[in-house]
């Protein structure tokens, strides 16, 4: 999965979504993720399933400048 994040409100408001707070279909997830170096970019990310503890999110961020020469 993916998602653009504009700015720091956008990361905020992913992580308060996905961590259960308003999908209860995910139950309890965890996020190891810190915050992007810059704005606007992308995070891919999934949700693993941990079946000794509680699911987390993985994933990268992708930014404009890594398709420059």
């Amino acid at each position: 999965m993916k998602t653009l994040l504009s700015n720091k409100t956008d990361f905020d408001n992913f992580l308060s979504i996905y961590t259960g707070y308003y999908d209860s279909y995910h139950g309890n997830v965890i996020s190891y993720l810190s915050e992007p170096e810059k704005y606007p970019c992308i995070l891919v990310y999934e949700i693993r399933v941990d079946n000794n503890g509680p699911d987390y999110i993985d994933g990268e961020f992708v930014y404009l400048d890594d398709f420059k020469n």
